[in-house]
């Protein structure tokens, strides 16, 4: 019964009022489900597929605001289903309303880095440097969120060409968050492909050899030193830099 009344409000056929026996957590569950048909569809189908999501997840804070872990994830939600329906300002709100939710610091954060990057798209680069460095000052708890909010400033700051605050954010995350073997690498690979863009041969490999070499003394003999090593074996800035000091030794041989 509770799954045709679910499938009647999606379509549109069925009064909100008397729906009492659904919860937050039911209706975000349906929401997740019914976002899942939207791999199967094409156009309009799509689209049709996401509206209904954005009924289902707009209902959680309206009937339930109470339930602050589902309310959060409902508003998380459909800033991402605005986001993919090219609502951008009411995805930009809804991502909003998600970061400023007291006591959800996973979803909160999550959502300034979903504004940042859409920030980012529009052009605004001083807005999604607000909402990435929110992540830094704001939550020292969320370690994973945090040395990728580091790592992406970084990026905006190299595009921006103040290269030394690209450094110094990208050792900050190596030297702050080098328990976390992914995002360890990621910042290692942007800071060898700094002094890359420097042509400077000599600064890439000395960062190389010394983080590389911390890193594998942190995780030696731990359940993630396999994946370290997959992970660095596969950093691009790694590949770049041997091709490039090969290519200078032969710059090197006589003429």
């Amino acid at each position: 019964m509770k799954r045709c009344l679910m499938l009647a409000l999606v379509m549109g056929s069925l009064p909100l009022i008397g729906w009492g026996q659904d919860s937050a957590r039911t209706l975000l569950s349906a929401a997740r489900k019914r976002a899942l048909d939207a791999r199967v569809e094409e156009g309009a189908g799509k689209t049709a597929v996401y509206e209904d999501c954005v009924r289902l997840l707009r209902l959680i804070p309206e009937r339930y605001p109470e339930e602050g872990p589902a309310v959060a994830r409902a508003w998380l939600e459909l800033g991402r289903t605005y986001r993919r329906l090219d609502r951008l300002p009411d995805a930009q709100q809804a991502l909003q309303t998600a970061s400023r939710m007291d006591g959800e610091p996973r979803v909160s954060t999550a959502a300034l880095h979903d504004l940042a990057s859409l920030h980012r798209r529009a052009g605004r680069r001083p807005e999604a440097a607000a909402a990435l460095r929110a992540v830094v000052d704001g939550y020292p708890g969320q370690a994973r969120s945090r040395a990728r909010a580091l790592t992406r400033l970084a990026s905006l700051e190299r595009q921006g060409k103040r290269i030394e605050n690209a450094r110094g954010l990208l050792r900050q995350c190596l030297k702050e968050h080098g328990d976390l073997w992914r995002q360890s690498v990621d910042a290692l690979d942007a800071l060898v492909a700094l002094e890359l863009a420097a042509k400077d041969l000599a600064s890439a490999r000395r960062c190389l050899d010394a983080h590389t070499a911390a890193l594998r003394a942190r995780f030696s003999a731990t359940d993630d030193e396999d994946s370290l090593e997959r992970a660095l074996a596969r950093m691009g800035a790694r590949a770049r830099l041997a091709k490039a000091e090969a290519g200078s030794d032969g710059d090197q041989s006589p003429r």
